[in-house]
């Protein structure tokens, strides 16, 4: 209440426009729950009872204000659980009203799960640009993710949102570290094993393909900037022209 007292003395106004919500890595590792449905069920009750009890039991607004996230990366993606918190929080990002998540944090400089002082300016300058495009221009947003693949033969092609195509393969930081991947930060299994990437490309635009060393077998899976093989990083990116 305090915020809502002070600006009434100032003569002023006061309002919710926006919620930034880091959170998730906790339960990557364990310190809360790993499960990707009851990850987005929670996320959904948090966002009601802070519309309830502060927007409107405080501030007193109609209008729900936008809720700005990221996505956790690096040493925070679990492929034993098949990365379901980021998963779930794409998830969040699609089944929330007025939820925007702004992109993964693994792009910028960090120190093996924090990021650093470059890091976090980055990452807050890419949720204000975002915040922007939401609240002021009253645009929508998702960031770059998978929306389709399509198998053949011993070929993947990956079809992508892109925000500003084209796509592009470029480094990302592993703490401080400028780092590209041969794969670009793709990676398939099957009931075998490995299917190792041999070569990845970016095609029309707003697609990916990937060459195998072979066709997949039995229940393929497709993982991008997983841990096993690249620790929670990928190298793709979209061709946004704002500067940071």
């Amino acid at each position: 209440d305090e915020p809502k007292r002070l600006a009434g003395e100032a003569g002023g106004s006061y309002g919710i426009v926006a919620l930034l919500w880091l959170q998730g890595e906790s339960n990557s590792v364990g310190g809360g729950t790993q499960d990707r449905r009851a990850y987005l069920d929670l996320t959904e009750t948090l966002q009601a009872d802070f519309n309830r009890e502060i927007v409107q039991g405080v501030a007193g607004q109609e209008a729900m204000p936008a809720v700005f996230t990221h996505q956790v990366g690096g040493i925070y993606v679990r492929d034993e659980a098949k990365m379901s918190i980021p998963m779930a929080q794409l998830d969040c990002a699609y089944a929330l009203p007025d939820w925007f998540m702004v992109g993964p944090a693994y792009p910028v400089t960090e120190k093996a799960g924090h990021l650093d002082a470059n890091g976090y300016r980055w990452l807050g300058q890419q949720f204000g640009k975002v915040m922007h495009r939401v609240i002021d221009l009253a645009e929508g947003w998702k960031p770059v993710h998978p929306v389709r693949a399509t198998l053949r033969g011993a070929q993947v092609l990956v079809d992508f949102h892109v925000p500003h195509p084209p796509l592009v393969f470029a480094p990302c930081y592993v703490r401080t570290k400028a780092t590209s991947f041969p794969d670009g930060g793709f990676r398939v299994t099957d009931e075998a094993g490995e299917v190792p990437v041999v070569a990845a490309a970016v095609v029309e635009e707003v697609t990916v393909l990937l060459v195998l060393e072979r066709a997949p077998g039995a229940n393929p899976i497709l993982w991008y900037a997983d841990q096993t093989r690249h620790g929670g990083f990928g190298n793709l990116r979209d061709s946004d022209p704002t500067p940071a």
